[in-house]
């Protein structure tokens, strides 16, 4: 017997980034009402946008905030991030345009998922309400 609501695929992932900004993640999900078993779904909201953003959109500078995250010998906690398979695929897509137009980028999902954070942080700031 099949249930009528279809079961979404998801994918598991896991993200290194430094103690403060998983400090910053959970701070800021608190402030917003958010339970911490919803972590991945913010996380995923950040990723969707930058996604949308595309890769023409996405340059160095998104790229290098998120390995500087991790430079300079900082604590950093590992972070397990569920994703919808759709979503999944668009980043593994997104990769490979970036790839494609910067065969030297060294572009990871870690790097994006990174950058997404950081991003939805910087739209936060500016007043943008969120993603």
């Amino acid at each position: 017997m099949t249930s009528a609501r279809q079961k979404t695929l998801r994918t598991t992932t896991s993200v290194r980034v430094p103690f403060a900004l998983s400090r910053q993640i959970q701070d800021t999900m608190a402030r917003e009402g958010i339970s911490p078993r919803k972590q991945s779904r913010w996380i995923s909201d950040a990723l969707e946008y930058i996604v949308k953003m595309g890769a023409t959109e996405i340059t160095e500078r998104h790229l290098l905030a998120g390995y500087a995250l991790n430079a300079g010998g900082n604590t950093s906690v590992t972070l397990p991030v569920t994703l919808d398979d759709d979503l999944n695929l668009a980043l593994i897509s997104l990769i490979a345009e970036i790839r494609q137009a910067d065969p030297f980028s060294n572009v990871s999902k870690s790097a994006l998922i990174r950058a997404a954070i950081l991003q939805r942080f910087s739209k936060d700031r500016a007043g943008e309400g969120g993603v």
